[in-house]
């Protein structure tokens, strides 16, 4: 190597890889698990939230409720079944890149760190009492 090699500045003109390219390049089971994790960080977001909607309207006193179980898991499914379109594809070719693709791949870590924020603070307060 020559010294020229290790200090060279990378090009400032050079398009970044961004990271929806990035998932765009693993391989299928990769953007498979993504698309999952999508789907069920969105589940475990709309899990409480319909819950306490279906208590407080609905007359439920306590206990799982089937209709809310049917809500969260028609959206978590509709989640799953568009990141599927525009992330997994089918066998042998990868989707084209649209807007559609990129706010799917950038909602995904949105909606994970919301439910790992949500229930981070739900055992907080069970926890220390607040």
């Amino acid at each position: 190597m020559t010294r020229n090699s290790l200090t060279r500045r990378p090009d400032p003109d050079a398009p970044r890889p961004s990271f929806n390219a990035w998932v765009m390049q693993r391989s299928r089971f990769v953007r498979t698990v993504y698309v999952f994790i999508g789907a069920m960080a969105l589940a475990l977001l709309l899990m409480p939230v319909v819950d306490q909607l279906m208590f407080r309207f609905g007359g439920v006193s306590i206990g799982p409720n089937t209709t809310s179980s049917w809500f969260v898991l028609a959206l978590c499914m509709g989640m799953y079944f568009s990141g599927y379109a525009l992330v997994i594809g089918i066998p042998g070719e990868k989707p084209p890149t649209s807007r559609a693709q990129n706010l799917y791949i950038t909602l995904v870590p949105i909606t994970l760190l919301l439910a790992v924020v949500w229930y981070g603070v739900q055992w907080l307060s069970l926890m220390f009492g607040g």
